[in-house]
């Protein structure tokens, strides 16, 4: 039995009709999660204006490390319910496109997922969970992927 359970999204949107194929659990629901609370922008939900990635507060526009990036990143990921640490991670920035680049692997309840705003690697055997989501099992671990999302 799963443990959590969120909805699917289809182009960013929640899936609704189908019952329980609308639903994804554990790993793939933990890699939805952090994705949508990395694209949560504070001050853009009413209910806790100061809940989100403060992208225009503290990102944009400001003299900011690939540390402070990589701080504010990393606490948005382990604010996530079920993640329990994380193993690496790497930001980069392209001062040319002023994009920001990030990959981090993540230990949660159910296994370990790989999360990244960089193009998917090629391969087959993905699913897609959302508009910026996808997932493939790699021996035993789940890779999930938070790409499209362009900093500038």
């Amino acid at each position: 039995m799963a443990t959590i359970l969120v909805r699917k999204l289809l182009n960013g949107d929640p899936q609704r009709g189908n019952g329980l194929s609308n639903f994804s659990a554990d790993a793939e629901a933990v890699a939805i999660t952090i994705s949508e609370r990395l694209q949560l922008l504070q001050g853009s939900w009413w209910e806790n204006t100061s809940e989100g990635l403060p992208l225009l507060q503290s990102l944009l526009g400001q003299s900011t490390t690939m540390q402070a990036v990589a701080l504010i990143l990393r606490q948005r990921i382990l604010g996530s319910p079920y993640v329990a640490s994380i193993q690496s991670m790497s930001v980069t920035y392209n001062p040319t496109g002023r994009v920001y680049a990030f990959i981090a692997t993540v230990n949660t309840a159910f296994g370990t997922i790989t999360l990244t705003n960089a193009p998917s690697p090629s391969g087959g055997g993905s699913n897609v969970i959302g508009s910026d989501v996808t997932w493939q099992s790699l021996t035993g671990s789940t890779w999930s992927s938070y790409s499209g999302t362009q900093w500038q």
